[in-house]
């Protein structure tokens, strides 16, 4: 009788064991797919962030103003020309994507294009054009003359009070679709300059609808969506306090703007063309042209910066 019973449990006692064998082999085959998974997880997650960040680096520049060059330098052939690109108020580099686009199969050397960049300044920091350029000014490397500068819209307001300061060497500047002074606002713009700003914790909804409104209104223009963006991304800071800086700008002495070349529409809803082209009369008028002329035409400004740099150069 001891001796079934001791059979019976010594039965009972292999099978648990049996099953705990199972139990083990089958955590452990979970725990090894869960570890593979994990791994391939943050293998795809270990890429992802140099995708954005090759993407980040070709767009904009969130950590104050710099130079960024897109082409390195030819070791042999041709010196390339060096140009530098200044955007306006609630942009960056892609504003200048299809101009350049156009821009370099006019030329038979090659280019090393520069981007001066807005930092994300803090509220007080900055509370004008002018110290606002000053501080784009230590992004630009103590170097030769450029051969070419061009700013647009505010960005050609900087350029004239950078050159005024002293603090930009350049071979030819180009002013496209800029103003001379504040006054050169149409009178919508001007008053609307001066309305109150958006409280600050309220400005990054603002910001952010008006980014999101811009294709919907500029339907008709390509890369409409990505100039959008191009919005959302730009200082919050500057988004919204450049307008009243701009109205309050009182312009450069003539020298500084005079002998620089430009281009200007006859429809631009934002400055007045009447009052700009009292100031400097535009070496490139384009007739119906609004204040976009980079996204409707990118043509006619690459051929206009073509014919100036071959004028020039040997391009």
């Amino acid at each position: 009788m001891a001796a079934k019973q001791a059979k019976k449990s010594a039965k009972k006692t292999g099978k648990k064991a049996a099953r705990r064998s199972t139990s083990s082999r089958n955590t452990a085959s979970k725990k090894s797919a869960a570890i593979s998974k994990s791994a391939a997880s943050k293998k795809r997650a270990g890429s992802r962030p140099q995708r954005d960040n090759k993407k980040q680096l070709q767009t904009s520049g969130a950590t104050g103003p710099l130079i960024r060059a897109i082409r390195p330098v030819a070791s042999h052939g041709p010196r390339p020309l060096r140009l530098l690109w200044i955007p306006g108020l609630g942009a960056d580099r892609m504003m200048f994507a299809r101009i350049i686009e156009e821009l370099e199969p006019l030329l038979s050397v090659p280019v090393l294009h520069s981007f001066l960049e807005y930092p994300d300044v803090m509220a007080g920091e900055v509370d004008s054009l002018e110290s606002l350029a000053s501080l784009l000014a230590q992004g630009i490397l103590p170097d030769d003359p450029y051969d070419m500068v061009i700013g647009y819209s505010m960005g050609g307001m900087m350029l004239q009070i950078l050159r005024m300061k002293g603090m930009l060497e350049a071979k030819q500047c180009v002013l496209l679709c800029t103003a001379f002074s504040g006054n050169d606002l149409n009178p919508i713009m001007h008053r609307a300059a001066s309305l109150p700003r958006p409280p600050v914790f309220l400005r990054g909804l603002a910001q952010s609808v008006t980014a999101a409104l811009y294709p919907v209104f500029r339907i008709g223009v390509r890369d409409s969506v990505e100039y959008g963006r191009m919005f959302a991304r730009f200082p919050r800071t500057i988004f919204f306090e450049g307008p009243r800086w701009i109205r309050q700008w009182q312009g450069v002495p003539e020298p500084f703007y005079s002998d620089c070349i430009s281009a200007h529409g006859t429809r631009d809803p934002l400055l007045s063309y009447p009052k700009v082209s009292s100031h400097k009369a535009p070496d490139l008028t384009i007739e119906g042209g609004s204040h976009i002329l980079f996204a409707t035409h990118p043509d006619r400004l690459a051929q206009f910066l073509a014919e100036h740099l071959k004028s020039k150069h040997s391009v």
